[in-house]
């Protein structure tokens, strides 16, 4: 549990903020106004790959610790971080960084492209609740998060086994995809990572909000203070 614990905060985080920047820049570059689905999904896969960046150490060190096989190699996190330090290096904890780019930047590509998409197709009402505007941002969130599942699963599935395998060459990873399809079919985890979509949105969209309005709040003094000046 340690590691995801550790990660999922500023991972997420890092998903979020490198997506509003890397919109800035690509907006600022073309003079764009406005995101079209497409180009919300080239954006959210440039901020998919920056997350993965971070995150790979995290989840080499939690496919290590949930293999039934290592129960006898790691007695926890600490240990787990320690040996494989030692034993195989540092530089061990970025194995399967190219899968998990991929892992990364086809889920939150497909997820903020379907997120566009939806707001596009079904603009919000002028006199909408914030309970329909929560609701609105589930289901865009949690269609999001399935196709972003279906498109990212056999990268996960490779992802992991690279991170588990101690030795040996590990291979490229389009290859290995074409393998799992061949050999053995895919399971994709939409009960997880669907709804999970949708409470991703509607937390971090509410959570800007409050930001937003501590922030102006704080600020009111200061800018009444301001233009009272000559």
């Amino acid at each position: 549990m340690l590691p995801p614990l550790i990660a999922e905060a500023p991972k997420r985080a890092i998903k979020f903020g490198a997506n509003e920047q890397w919109g800035f820049v690509l907006k600022k570059l073309f003079s764009l106004d406005r995101l079209t689905a497409l180009q919300a999904g080239f954006v959210g896969s440039m901020a998919g790959a920056t997350e993965a960046i971070m995150v790979t150490p995290f989840e080499l060190v939690k496919v290590r610790l949930q293999d039934r096989s290592s129960l006898k190699l790691y007695t926890g996190t600490i240990d787990c971080i320690r040996k494989v330090a030692s034993q195989e290096g540092v530089l061990t904890f970025y194995h399967g960084l190219e899968a998990t780019i991929w892992r990364h930047s086809t889920w939150s590509g497909m997820y903020f492209m379907t997120i566009q998409g939806f707001r596009t197709a079904f603009p919000e009402r002028s006199t909408a609740s914030k309970e329909e505007s929560m609701m609105r941002n589930f289901l865009a969130g949690t269609l999001g998060g399935v196709l972003g599942t279906l498109v990212n699963t056999p990268f996960d599935v490779v992802k992991s086994r690279i991170q588990n395998q101690h030795s040996g060459p590990i291979g490229y990873v389009f290859s290995r995809v074409a393998r799992l399809y061949r050999q053995e079919g895919l399971a994709p985890k939409l009960v997880r990572l669907g709804p999970g979509g949708g409470l991703l949105l509607v937390v971090f969209d509410r959570t800007s909000e409050l930001m937003r309005s501590f922030i102006f709040e704080q600020e009111k003094p200061t800018n009444t203070l301001n233009s009272s000046l000559p």
